[in-house]
Parts: structure tokens; C-alpha cells; sequence
């Protein structure tokens, strides 16, 4: 019945005859193929309508796009009507790629007088809704060639007098010649050849059910186990997190992240802003290695909290982030990324931290910004505030079954309760006199001292804590918790409320080392005392010392291991709600800082 339906049957019988270009890419034709193919196009283009051309490399498409410009000015000399000239590929920066593909959208649905050519890479294969009357792909494997065939008279609205056309432009590559079919294997792209030499049709019909014999299953599948394991998101101990790519993109996208920027001196200064996603232009790994024979690019190291220079024989990696200077070029706003230096492009103002949610420092292991807002506040009054938002959570979610309301209660009273420590209150008051009353009047869960953090070098040069490298707050707050008797679920939510600290428990290089041969973890050691603490509603602790019994593998004197009591948790809860409470925590714990700097209600849930 779905299939006899008008507007699916109409797609479903829509015709799309297959001829072969006369255009070729071979060794010997390769420094002029840009130019055959765009006169081409521009000769069989019937204006008024969309025409699409899709090409394996991204640099093709870029040199087939150039040539195409060429032919449009040498028409408007002689007064003739011009296609309008579109180029897509995925190695633009999200906002000029999304500005093309929304023109690309109005395009379709109302083409100009002249019509418009289209020039794009497998960008355009999935998740593009555009109807061409003409189509021009090179040789690809069968199940990409079907993508783009799903791209020319997709509505079936051309036909009779105005039929559309399918031209496929073949590669003469092979082993010898692998950089004319890369990113393809050749034994794929020779049965796409035979099997195209003997259709004259690409319609729905005519092709349905044919597959592929050569195509290469996916070697990486995602099990249960896999699954599991990816839970604990600890970083390795260089500060780099799993790699997950392989279960996430084909082998053959090997991309990097790019983003530009500029500042004074040779090395980007640590406080610089995250980039955020607009800025982040893919770069195939090769294009990037070629690149940086010629410049450097940074890297950010989380753990050191410091710029990494990369040259073009340092290692990369699929999704590395790399930061290059402005100057040094690479990028055009109309063609994406072009390795070119002279072509500089425009920046991406860097906002300041408070801005806006998303323009935070690099993250880093012992980052915190979060505890830098506009004034001080109390421990007490945070976790009062903390506590009212997880509040106004738990009505929000009354009709769920099983939530654990008193663990995620207990949760947002005392997540912070381990910023009490004299590491973390020093940090907070640094640069104020011995004397000054506000020293008395803590411990403090916020602070104003973003300024004084820089002035007075809280951090070394590498931004760590310089008396406690690598200091996380919130693990301190689950030992805590765990001391006086709570529970192993709220003090993980605890643990796991900024994602530093979630499976498992363990000293980083470079910490300070305790004497006496004492355990370390995360800048916490054994014995460091914490005050008596107010946490509000009646929540009321005694001074003590933290134990870190619970990173030692087995049964200790305070019970099972950090790890076995986290994996309890996952196999109990399962990853997805245990991952789900924590974000529950996490948003409590925003709103409420949000709040306690003075933010009506409507613009807090809009930060937050």
C-alpha cells in the first residue's frame, strides 16, 4: 500500500537514464581533467535547473569548482546567461558549510534564470533532500553511486520532454595509479565500471536489489562488551581520552580538527578559549602533514595544560584538534580548506569565559572555571542553591519510575563539600591579606579571583594548582561522603559531577608526592583534614581526615575498591541511566551556580 501511494510512487518509478560521459581521469589527461569536465558540465547545464556534480577528493572538486568560475566569466563577457556556482565538501568550517548548504536548499526548490551547478564530494550522498535534472559522478563504489543517484530526479518531477540524465565519468586508475582512485580500492571501482558499461537506467526500479559482491564489511562492530568498557571515559595517562573513531567513521576518514586564531608571541597563551564547534574545519590526515612541513600548529595537552608544537613528522591522529596562527593560512571562506598559505582566513572573534556557555578554557584534568564567577559565595549557600534546583529537577521527572530521589538529593548537597580543603580555599582567596575577614567568614564554594588567579600565579606555568598539581575538589567531596556513612551511588554522582573523576581512582605524573610514603590521587592525600562543615538543611560534618583506601584494588578497611563499587553501579543501573543521573547532578549544579550570581530564573535555564 505504501509503495501505490501517489507521491511514493512517483519517486519510486522515477527514471533516470545512464549514458557515460565523454570526460575521463586518467594518468594523462589529470592536469587538464578539471577543465574538460567543467566545459562539460557547462555545455549539457539547462538553465533554470539544478545540476549536480560529485567527485571523490575533495581537492577535485576544489580545481573542477575553479574551472567552472572560469567558464561563468568567459559567459559573462559575451553577455550570456550564468549558472550560479555552488561547492560543497566537508572540509569547510560548519558555518560556511551550513551558508552553502542552505543556499543549496533554496537553489532546489527555486532555481535562478541561469540555473545552478553544483560541485560536491560524498558530503552530499546522505541526509541531502535536492532534486537535480542532471547528474555527473565519477566512478565510485556501487553503494555510493546509489547515494548519488538518489540525488537526480528524486521527486520524478523530469521526464517526457524534459527528462533528466545520470552521467558517470570513469577513472583509468589502478595499482600503479592509486592516487586517481584513492579513497576507493580499485577491485570496487572495477565492478562499479561493468556494471555501469551495461545499464542504461538508474531509476529505483531498475536497479533495486543489486549489490555489491566486493564491498568490505565493517571490520569494527560495537558489542555489548565494547559498549561497557567505553563507560569509564579516564583519560589515559598522557591526558588522552579513547580513541572511539573506529566504531564512528569509515577506515579511510582519517580527518583532523583545525580551528585559527590569533595572539601575540610565539605560543598561544594557555588561557585561550576552547574552540567551539563553528570554528573546526576537517582536514584529511595527509593534506595536514603536507601542511606543517611548512608551519607549526598546537596542541593542547590536558594534562600538562600546556601548547604542544606540531610539525609535519609529529605524530597525528584521527580527531586531533590542532590550533594554527591566522597567518598561516590554509582556508578560504568559498572553498573550504586549501593547504595555501597565502589564503588567510577570517577569524572566529574568541569570546571571553562568561560569554556564553560554550567559550570555556581548554579542557584540562584539573581544570575548574566554573568556581570563577563574579563574587564570593558560601559553601552553604551553593549547596542550598545546588540542592533546590536538583529539587525542581526531581518534580520535573515525578512520573518516572525508580529514580533514586534521596541519592541524587544527597548528591547536589554535598558535591562540593571538598572544596573546604586548605588547597582549594587558598585558591580561592589568593592575593587577599592574611587578615582579611573574608578568610574567616568561609569556606567559600565561589570565587572572584579570576584576575588574581593570573596576577598572583595560583597555577605554575603550566596552569596547574603549584602546591597540589592535578587537585580535583569533587573527589575529595566522595571520600567524604563515603567516610561518614553515605551511599556508593551518591558519592560516585559526587565523584562524577565535572567528569574527572568516574571509574576509577589514580595519581597522574607530575603530582606533588606526599612524604611519608602516604597514598595520592588527583592532588588529594591520605590524612588531609577537612573542617567541620554547614552544608545546610541540617547537614552537619565533623572534622576529619580523608582516607584513600578505596583506589587499592580488593577489600580494604573501608570496604569494597572505587572501581568495584563504580562497576556495581554501571551492571546495576546500566551505562545510559547512570550516565543520565550524573547529568541530572551536572545541571543542578550549573543552575545553581548561575543563580547564585544573580541571573533570573528565565535566563538561567537559558545558560544552563
Amino acid at each position: 500500500a505504501d509503495r501505490a501511494h501517489p507521491r511514493l510512487a512517483l519517486r519510486l518509478e522515477a527514471e533516470k537514464p545512464l549514458a557515460k560521459g565523454d570526460t575521463t581521469l586518467s594518468k594523462a589527461n589529470a592536469k587538464t581533467y578539471a577543465r574538460d569536465l567543467a566545459q562539460e558540465v557547462a555545455a549539457r547545464h539547462f538553465p533554470g535547473t539544478l545540476t549536480l556534480v560529485v567527485l571523490n577528493r575533495v581537492r577535485r572538486a576544489q580545481e573542477v569548482f575553479g574551472a567552472l568560475q572560469a567558464v561563468v566569466q568567459e559567459r559573462l563577457r559575451r553577455a550570456q546567461a550564468v549558472p550560479e556556482l555552488l561547492l560543497i565538501h566537508s572540509h569547510f568550517r560548519p558555518a560556511e558549510r551550513q551558508r552553502c548548504q542552505e543556499r543549496l536548499q533554496e537553489v532546489d526548490q527555486a532555481p535562478p534564470p541561469g540555473g545552478c551547478i553544483v560541485v560536491a564530494t560524498q558530503a552530499v550522498e546522505a541526509g541531502v533532500d535536492i532534486s537535480a535534472r542532471l547528474l555527473f559522478t565519477e566512478l565510485a563504489p556501487w553503494t555510493s553511486l546509489v547515494q548519488r543517484f538518489g540525488r537526480c530526479n528524486r521527486r520524478g518531477e523530469w521526464g517526457g520532454h524534459a527528462p533528466a540524465q545520470v552521467f558517470w565519468v570513469d577513472i583509468v586508475g589502478g595499482e600503479e595509479h592509486k592516487e586517481l582512485t584513492l579513497p576507493y580500492e580499485a577491485p570496487q571501482l572495477a565492478w562499479a565500471r561493468e556494471t555501469l558499461a551495461a545499464l542504461t537506467e538508474v531509476g529505483p526500479r531498475a536497479i533495486d536489489g543489486m549489490t555489491d559482491p566486493t564491498s568490505v564489511p565493517l571490520t569494527h562492530v560495537l558489542r555489548r562488551r565494547d559498549l561497557l568498557d567505553l563507560f569509564d571515559t579516564t583519560p589515559d595517562l598522557a591526558g588522552n581520552d579513547v580513541d572511539v573513531s573506529r566504531y564512528i567513521r569509515d577506515a579511510e576518514d582519517n580527518d583532523v580538527q583545525v580551528y585559527w586564531r590569533e595572539w601575540q608571541g610565539d605560543v598561544p597563551p594557555a588561557d585561550m578559549p576552547a574552540p567551539r564547534r563553528e570554528e573546526l574545519c576537517p582536514v584529511s590526515l595527509p593534506a595536514m602533514r603536507e601542511f606543517l612541513k611548512n608551519t607549526s600548529a598546537y596542541r593542547w595537552d590536558g594534562l600538562e595544560r600546556r601548547w604542544i608544537p606540531v610539525r609535519g613528522r609529529d605524530p597525528l591522529w584521527p580527531g586531533v584538534t590542532l590550533l594554527l596562527h591566522a597567518k598561516a593560512g590554509g582556508y578560504d571562506s568559498d572553498l573550504g580548506w586549501t593547504g595555501k598559505a597565502g589564503q588567510v582566513p577570517p577569524v572566529t572573534p574568541a569570546l571571553e569565559v562568561g560569554e556564553t556557555p560554550l567559550s570555556l578554557p581548554n579542557d584540562a584534568l584539573d581544570a575548574d572555571p566554573a568556581s570563577l564567577v563574579a563574587r564570593f559565595i558560601g559553601l552553604r549557600e551553593h549547596a542550598d542553591a545546588v540542592a533546590a534546583e536538583m529539587e525542581r529537577l526531581l518534580r520535573s521527572f515525578d512520573t518516572l519510575p525508580d529514580i533514586p530521589a534521596d541519592d541524587l538529593r544527597c548528591a547536589a548537597r554535598w558535591h562540593d563539600a571538598g572544596k573546604a580543603h586548605e588547597a582549594f580555599q587558598n585558591a580561592l582567596l589568593e592575593g587577599r591579606d592574611a587578615d582579611d575577614s573574608l578568610r574567616a567568614e568561609g569556606p567559600w564554594a565561589k570565587s572572584d579571583a579570576k584576575q588574581r588567579w593570573l596576577q598572583y600565579g595560583v597555577y605554575d606555568d603550566t596552569g596547574r594548582f603549584r602546591k597540589r598539581p592535578h587537585f580535583r575538589h569533587e573527589l575529595a567531596s566522595a571520600l567524604l561522603l563515603l567516610q561518614v556513612g553515605g551511599s556508593d551511588l551518591a558519592a560516585y554522582l559526587v565523584a562524577a559531577h565535572h567528569g574527572k573523576v568516574r571509574m576509577s581512582i589514580r595519581s597522574l605524573p607530575g603530582e606533588a608526592v606526599p612524604p611519608e610514603g602516604r597514598r595520592f590521587a588527583r592532588g588529594i592525600w591520605e590524612g588531609d583534614r577537612l573542617p567541620a562543615l554547614d552544608l545546610g538543611a541540617g547537614v552537619y560534618t565533623p572534622p576529619l581526615h580523608l582516607r584513600l583506601t578505596v583506589m587499592e584494588l580488593g577489600e580494604g578497611e573501608d570496604g569494597p575498591s572505587w572501581l568495584e563499587r563504580a562497576l556495581r553501579l554501571r551492571d546495576r543501573l546500566g551505562p545510559f541511566r547512570l550516565a543520565w543521573l550524573e547529568m541530572l547532578v551536572r545541571v543542578a549544579d550549573w543552575r545553581g551556580t548561575l543563580a547564585g550570581v544573580g541571573m533570573d530564573r528565565e535566563e538561567v535555564m537559558g545558560r544552563a
